[in-house]
């Protein structure tokens, strides 16, 4: 790793019980439950191994709870940095999957579950849309790495939000990354060309 390079472990948060009965959760502030004490658990297990001493996290008390295990193994910091947050789902909140389809429409749930740049333009009423939520991440990450103080950090954040960032440096064709609890990706960040390398899933 040359001297301007940043290592990026990004890691969804633990399962609450909103992902256990399948239901959006977006900005209501739901808690790891025991699985996802668990998962965290065995996330920091992994993450004690790479030398990140700085975690940035979303404010959501789940993710923040899941930075806190994986902080405490790996003797790192937490900063809370509020753009990091899931991506807003505004009227579909709370909802599961089959009460979205009826009030929505299969073509658009269709369409929503879509990577592919004509679907990015789509979000929930009252919501961001996928774009706007990709350029705030893409923004996010950049500014941590451009000014953080460690060479390796972890970032605590959210299934949709980590899956349009990824998808922001692999592009939009093909398969959506798969992003269930606790998942976690390594990116590389070169802040002399400020460009991010998309290096997998860990």
């Amino acid at each position: 790793m040359n001297k301007s390079q940043i290592e990026i472990y990004i890691f969804r948060h633990g399962e609450t019980e909103y992902n256990r009965e399948g239901r959006v959760q977006g900005s209501i502030d739901i808690p790891l439950n025991e699985n996802g004490e668990n998962q965290a658990l065995d996330l920091a297990r992994k993450l004690s191994k790479t030398g990140i001493s700085q975690i940035f996290s979303s404010p959501s008390g789940r993710a923040k709870r899941t930075a806190e295990i994986v902080a405490t193994m790996s003797h790192a910091s937490i900063d809370v940095v509020k753009a990091l947050k899931e991506i807003d789902f505004g009227l579909a909140q709370g909802k599961t999957k089959e009460e979205l389809l009826i009030a929505y429409g299969e073509p658009f749930m269709i369409n929503w579950r879509k990577i592919d740049a004509d679907a990015m333009h789509l979000g929930f009423p009252a919501g961001e849309t996928k774009k706007q939520c990709q350029d705030r991440a893409v923004e996010a990450v950049t500014s941590i790495a451009l000014t953080c103080q460690s060479k390796v950090i972890g970032i605590s954040t959210h299934g949709s939000f980590l899956r349009l960032f990824i998808h922001s440096i692999i592009g939009h064709e093909g398969e959506l990354i798969p992003t269930p609890n606790c998942v976690l990706y390594k990116v590389t960040f070169d802040r002399s060309t400020q460009k991010f390398s998309f290096e997998g899933r860990v």
